[in-house]
C-alpha cells in the first residue's frame, strides 16, 4: 500500500515549530529583556536591591510575573544584566571617545581629562543607572560592586586604562609619582562623591558644571603642583581650556634661567 502524504497542516505545524520560530522566539525575548532591564534599572533607582521586588518590576514593565521570571529567573540575574549591559556602553564610549583624540591636539592631561568626561557623562546621561549604584552602598572600586564574572572582566579593562594613563603621565611629569593601582582607586572615589553630591541636590546642576568641577579636582589631587600651578584657573575651580593644547602648553614646565 502506497503511503499517504501528510496532512498539509501538519506540515504546517513542523514548520512552525523550525529553526523560523525557535529565532522568532529569541528575537522577541531580546525585545522583552531590554524592556525588563530598564523598568527594572528605574524600579532599583527607586527602592534599591534589596527593597525592590520582582513584583514592582513586572508591574513597572506591564508584563506578567510569569513572563519576568521566564527570562529573569532571579532577582540577583536581574540587576547583574542591567549592570553588565550598562558597563559594556559605558566602556565603549570611553573606547570610542580615546580613539577620537588621535587627531586632536591636546597633551596627555589634556587626553585624561576628556576621558574623565566622557566617564562623568555617562552617568549624567543614564541616572537611573547611577541612582541604582550608588544605592548599593559599595565602592564602585570595591570587588563586592561587582558580582559577576562579566562585571569584573570590565573593571580589569577599566583598571588597566587607567593605571596605563597614570603611568604615562608620570612618565611625562605631569602627575605626582604614587602607585598607579592606588591613583586609579581613588580617582574613581572622587568621581563616585562628586556624583553623588550631585544626586543629592537634586541632579540640577548642568553636566559641564559637574564635569568642570571633577576635572579641577583631578588636576588638584593628581597633578605635580607646578603643572597644578599653570593649567588651574586663579580660583584652582576650573581648569584652563587653552592649558591643554601642545601648542599652548607643552607637557613640563619650561626652565627657569
Amino acid at each position: 500500500m502506497l503511503k499517504q502524504p501528510a496532512p498539509r497542516a501538519s506540515v504546517r505545524s513542523t514548520a512552525a515549530r523550525g529553526p523560523g520560530r525557535t529565532a522568532l522566539r529569541a528575537a522577541r525575548d531580546a525585545i522583552y529583556r531590554n524592556h525588563l532591564i530598564n523598568a527594572a534599572e528605574r524600579v532599583f533607582a527607586e527602592q534599591g536591591f534589596d527593597r525592590a521586588k520582582m513584583q514592582d518590576v513586572a508591574a513597572a514593565a506591564a508584563v506578567s510575573l510569569a513572563t519576568l521570571y521566564r527570562i529573569f529567573p532571579h532577582k540577583r540575574e536581574l540587576y547583574r544584566a542591567i549592570v553588565d549591559a550598562r558597563g559594556r556602553e559605558l566602556l565603549e564610549q570611553v573606547d570610542l571617545a580615546m580613539r577620537g583624540l588621535e587627531a586632536a591636539a591636546l597633551t596627555p592631561l589634556g587626553v585624561v581629562l576628556h576621558g574623565v568626561a566622557t566617564h562623568l557623562r555617562y552617568f549624567m546621561v543614564h541616572p537611573a543607572f547611577l541612582k541604582m549604584s550608588l544605592l548599593s552602598g559599595h565602592l564602585w572600586y570595591h570587588s563586592a560592586s561587582r558580582p559577576s564574572h562579566e562585571q569584573e572582566d570590565q573593571w580589569t579593562r577599566g583598571e588597566r586604562l587607567l593605571e596605563s594613563a597614570f603611568a604615562i603621565g608620570a612618565r611625562a611629569g605631569l602627575f605626582v609619582v604614587d602607585d598607579p593601582p592606588a591613583q586609579g582607586r581613588l580617582m574613581i572615589a572622587l568621581q563616585q562623591t562628586r556624583l553623588d553630591n550631585w544626586v543629592l541636590r537634586g541632579m540640577q546642576e548642568p553636566h559641564d558644571e559637574v564635569i568642570a568641577q571633577n576635572q579641577a579636582e583631578f588636576v588638584r589631587t593628581f597633578c605635580r603642583p607646578s603643572i597644578a600651578c599653570r593649567v588651574l584657573s586663579e580660583d584652582g575651580q576650573r581648569v584652563r581650556p587653552e592649558a591643554l593644547a601642545r601648542s599652548v602648553a607643552p607637557d613640563r614646565p619650561r626652565e627657569t634661567p
